[in-house]
């Protein structure tokens, strides 16, 4: 059984040494296991760089032992509509659209949607407008099941 944080640690230096960011890593374990990291730089991730991080990070986890069972590894970029998880990515997307799932109610629901006004001190502000009404919700980050980016399309 792989431990998550040995995981995320391994291909957290793996990606650094590429000039990449490791976004999320998702570990779940079923009859084989499954292994999905999500990546990105600046200027975003290409094929080459999926393959080439494919490569490295089965190289690491096998070399270091880190699971001790079959595996399938997915590596890709986190898309239009990625995650949000610290508050680096609340900080760094400020003043995109977001969609959030809270663990408890603010106000009268646990799902917003809104454009992220920014996060400091663990809490995130969000502007939503209901019915023509504006409003700024606190949220803290501790409370968010989760945040996804909501993507603008332009035609």
């Amino acid at each position: 059984m792989a431990k998550i944080e040995e995981l995320e640690k391994k291909t957290a230096e793996v990606l650094a040494e590429l000039g990449l960011e490791l976004v999320d890593l998702e570990y779940i374990h079923a009859q084989s296991a499954i292994v999905r990291v999500y990546m990105d730089k600046e200027g975003g991730v290409t094929i080459d760089d999926c393959a080439n991080v494919s490569d490295r990070l089965g190289f690491a986890f096998d070399a270091a032992e880190l699971i001790d069972t079959r595996y399938n590894l997915e590596v890709s970029s986190p898309g239009l509509d990625r995650k949000l998880k610290k508050e680096s990515d609340f900080v760094k997307y400020s003043g995109q659209n977001i969609k959030v799932r809270l663990k408890n109610r603010v106000g009268d629901s646990r799902n917003y949607a809104g454009r992220l006004k920014g996060c400091e001190n663990g809490v995130i502000l969000m502007e939503t407008a209901t019915g023509g009404k504006t409003e700024e919700l606190k949220i803290e980050l501790s409370n968010i099941d989760v945040a996804r980016i909501e993507p603008e399309l332009k035609f």
